[in-house]
């Protein structure tokens, strides 16, 4: 019995480790830049990608690509790479090719929002 109990505490771990948690839309933006914007879910992904994607659609040129995926695929794409994420609203965007400047702008933006946990991670 206690090894069932055991197991049983361990399947779920493995089942949300795998889940598709976090909602990306990538898009060309009018200025020919490229961004990603991510919202990290805790229950339906196509429901969060649908809010995102129709807030992208704000703002963008063109989408190319919409998809949910895992944390660890957010994690590896957000390597290297500017971003700024406000986590009081577990939303962000990776700035692909962004300068410091451009950054820390995107950060005073969601900060003028009313999002002061806003921060810019600019790649040493």
């Amino acid at each position: 019995m206690k090894k069932l109990l055991i197991l049983f505490l361990l399947v779920p771990s493995i089942l949300i480790a795998a889940s598709k948690d976090v909602a990306i839309v990538k898009f060309k933006a009018s200025d020919g830049t490229s961004r990603t914007n991510f919202m990290f879910t805790s229950k339906n992904c196509v429901k969060s990608l649908s809010s995102l994607l129709s807030q992208t659609q704000l703002v963008a040129d063109s989408i190319i690509e919409s998809k949910c995926i895992t944390q660890d695929e957010i994690v590896n794409r957000m390597t290297n790479v500017p971003f700024v994420f406000v986590p009081s609203e577990q939303q962000g965007a990776i700035l692909h090719g962004a300068s410091r400047e451009a950054c820390m702008g995107f950060q005073t933006i969601f900060n003028n929002a009313g999002f002061m946990d806003a921060f810019c991670k600019f790649p040493n």
